[in-house]
């Protein structure tokens, strides 16, 4: 017995178990059902200005924020790139030391 779905058509799931040594008749053939739809197209539904607002509102907030942690980052970058070459430095010292 098989289970709807997977495009099975109607009369495969809903087959009665036969009889023992019986062979019955399978039909050959399922009309499958007709669909007589129409559709119409439709304007799209208008973009609402509060997303418009929210949008520029969080850019805003966004290059505000990197504007003002800009200094901040660069004189931190600077102060790694330091630690950087002194610790080149220091390894080059070692390791030319004969």
């Amino acid at each position: 017995m098989g289970y709807m779905g997977f495009g099975m058509q109607k009369w495969i799931y809903s087959r009665n178990p036969r009889k023992p040594f019986a062979k019955g008749r399978i039909p050959s053939f399922t009309a499958l059902d007709t669909y007589d739809r129409k559709f119409k197209l439709q304007p799209s539904k208008p973009f609402g200005r509060f997303f418009l607002y929210i949008s520029i509102l969080l850019l805003g907030l966004l290059f505000s924020i990197i504007y003002l942690k800009k200094d901040e980052f660069l004189i931190y970058s600077n102060k790694i790139q330091k630690q950087k070459n002194e610790r080149l430095l220091q390894v080059d010292k070692e390791a030319f030391k004969f």
